[in-house]
């Protein structure tokens, strides 16, 4: 019965082990995106910057670090916008084009995010791209980072639809929103969240699970057998 128990814990050791080293330590990492025409031109801000530092600090609003947080600039008024407003809404009233917070240390954080074209916008469609580098903004697979639609007046996309989802650097494909007159000057606009993290006291999958079981009852059954021949 030792040995069994013994087999147990060490199987449980082993699949531990092997989970920790898919979940490393990822303080820094950051999901780049941009707003434009269809050319890559009239943005707003050539690359929004949100993720986090082992340096920022999350607290009560307004918590804003200049070293960490960036107000979105005015623009020409005929540019196209993506950009959080979950610390006000900046200098010039359009939102913030930097929002880099603590690390993860469990559960979620989420960026709400605004894709909007200002008054003078004549631009056609709005494309939008997002992208996670490879060096020291990388994400190492610790956790998702997912961008998707929560509400569209423009009609090109339905909530909750996914964009992309980052578990490493990559590029989103483009993403293309029609209909840009609706979402005019910003009263109305396109939200999006961007989600980072599991959610808390999330179970493990089912097929690790089941690979656990299988592999203990095997161990179990294995060594009723043995004793039974002795």
């Amino acid at each position: 019965m030792k040995k069994t128990i013994l087999a147990v814990l060490l199987v449980a050791l082993v699949l531990g082990a092997a989970g920790a080293s898919f979940a490393g330590p990822n303080d820094k990492w950051t999901v780049y995106l941009r707003a434009a025409d269809s050319a890559g031109a009239n943005y707003l801000v050539a690359q929004t910057i949100f993720g986090t530092l082992p340096t920022a600090t999350d607290g009560p609003p307004p918590e804003i670090s200049p070293a960490n947080d960036a107000s979105a600039p005015a623009g020409s008024g005929s540019a196209a916008a993506v950009t959080c407003f979950d610390l006000g809404v900046g200098d010039n009233n359009n939102g913030y084009s930097k929002d880099q917070r603590a690390p993860i240390l469990a559960g979620q954080k989420v960026w709400n995010l605004r894709l909007w074209v200002q008054s003078g916008w004549t631009s056609g469609n709005v494309v939008l791209t997002a992208w996670n580098l490879t060096g020291t903004a990388a994400l190492n697979g610790s956790f998702p980072v997912v961008l998707k639609v929560v509400s569209d007046p423009t009609g090109s996309y339905a909530p909750n639809t996914t964009l992309y989802t980052w578990t490493a650097p990559a590029t989103m494909p483009a993403v293309t929103f029609g209909n840009t007159d609706v979402i005019k000057g910003g009263a109305k606009y396109v939200q999006l969240q961007l989600i980072a993290g599991t959610p808390q006291g999330q179970v493990p999958e089912p097929g690790s699970m089941s690979a656990m079981l299988s592999m203990m009852s095997g161990l179990i059954g294995v060594t009723a057998w043995r004793k039974r021949r002795s």
